[in-house]
Order: structure tokens, then sequence, then C-alpha cells
């Protein structure tokens, strides 16, 4: 016979939701080649600080740079969102 124990499951996230949005930043970082125009300064902490999440971001789209040439924040966001997919 077979039972229906309705039994809700609660399920929680192994990470911030600030961490996970800088984790995927550095991804996207590391695929697409992105780099800080003045060579001597890294684009990205090597450490996550949730409190700099948006200066992490701003960092990145302000001095990055893809092949040479400056970012496009539409081209970033989507390609943003895309990773996060």
């Amino acid at each position: 016979p077979f039972e229906d124990k309705d039994e809700r499951v609660r399920f929680e996230s192994i990470i911030e939701f600030t961490y996970f949005l800088q984790h995927t930043l550095k991804v996207l970082i590391s695929v697409k080649n992105i780099v800080h125009k003045n060579p001597k300064d890294k684009i990205i902490n090597e450490l996550l600080d949730d409190k700099k999440l948006i200066e992490s971001f701003k960092n990145v789209i302000d001095n990055g740079l893809i092949d040479g040439n400056e970012i496009d924040k539409h081209k970033f966001a989507i390609d943003f969102i895309n990773c996060l997919l």
C-alpha cells in the first residue's frame, strides 16, 4: 500500500548569496580573462568580503579590460547572468 506522508522538507543554501555572486564574478573574470588597466593592480581581491560586493563589481567594470578593450557594461551584465546560470 502507498502512504502519502505530507512532510515538508526545508532546504537551505550552503553559501550566502553575496558570496555566490562574488564567486561567480571570479569565475567570469577567469573565463573572460579580465585584467586591470594597471598591470600592477589586482582586478579583484583574493579574499572574498561580502561587505565589498558592490566595490568589487565597480572595480571590475570601471578598471577591467577584456582583450585590451574596456568592458561594455551591457555585455558584461549579460555575460554575468549567463555565468550565474
